[in-house]
């Protein structure tokens, strides 16, 4: 299972960085996104969206569930499961 923890916010030199912890890949492993700060609002309101797509095809690949330790948004969840994972799974079969 990869486990996708709460996301943080932080500001640092000008930029913005959302950070979440994930674990279950090969190691415990922390992914960030970055923006220059005075978009840093945007991505807070984001939560866990961002971090749920980057680690989404490679569970999909291993068959490996994936649990959200913060929020997802409706509608994400919506087109995530009507939309993109049927794709994926034509795109790139196995």
């Amino acid at each position: 299972m990869i486990t996708i923890h709460a996301p943080e916010l932080r500001k640092e030199a000008g930029r913005a960085y959302l950070e979440a912890s994930v674990q279950g890949l090969t190691r415990t492993d922390r992914l960030w996104f970055s923006v220059p700060e005075a978009f840093g609002d945007g991505l807070s309101a984001a939560g866990a969206d961002p971090f749920v797509l980057a680690v989404l095809p490679i569970a999909m690949h291993s068959r490996q569930e994936i649990a959200i330790r913060g929020s997802l948004s409706e509608r994400l969840f919506y087109h995530l499961s009507r939309h993109y994972m049927p794709l994926l799974e034509t795109s790139c079969p196995g």
